[in-house]
């Protein structure tokens, strides 16, 4: 299973936050994502997700993570079977 590191980029660049998690998917990786914007989605801010080689995976504003969550916990409650 990779291992995904999740950085937290201020408005300035400078890193505020960084974790390490292992994920077995996308769907995980982006759970963790909306985790971390639903704590962090001050104006500017953004998250860079890096796979085990560096290389970004996502990138993502913020305040564009968090709404997005919310607009999947919408869809998932309109879905059958949710």
């Amino acid at each position: 299973m990779p291992y995904y590191e999740f950085c937290l980029i201020g408005g300035d660049g400078a890193r505020l936050r960084r974790e390490r998690h292992l994920a077995s998917d996308l769907e995980t990786v982006w759970g963790l994502v909306f985790r971390m914007a639903e704590f962090e989605s001050e104006r500017g801010r953004r998250i860079h997700v890096l796979d085990d080689q560096g290389r970004i995976v996502i990138g993502i504003g913020a305040s564009a993570a968090t709404l997005s969550a919310q607009h999947l916990r919408v869809l998932r409650g309109r879905s059958p079977g949710a």
